[in-house]
């Protein structure tokens, strides 16, 4: 994916995983926004997306799950690196599993 976002944004954006920042790119072109600008709108969103927030009365565990879910570059299931295949199938299955095989023993669990 091409970088979009304000240099401002880069250590926010940096190390998200591709679909949260795919999901930052729709939300501000939903919004009428300059993909590359610099507002408190675009941080705002780019919070919701990413869950960097809190809600009143909840832990902040939550919001600390949240997050590591959003910056998560290993496997649900292996714990390994996302760009490293375990043998079971493809490299970069998707955002969560590193591979076919991995997907299905997460949900079979």
């Amino acid at each position: 994916m091409q970088y979009f976002w304000n240099h401002e944004y880069r250590h926010i954006m940096r190390g998200l995983k591709p679909v949260l920042q795919n999901e930052i790119k729709k939300t501000f072109s939903e919004w009428d926004l300059d993909l590359n600008g610099k507002s408190d709108l675009h941080l705002d969103l780019m919070n919701e997306v990413i869950g960097d927030y809190t809600i009143d009365g909840e832990p902040e565990i939550s919001r600390s799950n949240r997050l590591n879910y959003a910056y998560s570059s290993t496997c649900l299931n292996c714990g390994l690196d996302l760009s490293i295949d375990c043998g079971d199938a493809e490299p970069n299955y998707n955002d969560d599993f590193c591979s076919v095989g991995c997907y299905i023993n997460k949900i079979n669990k």
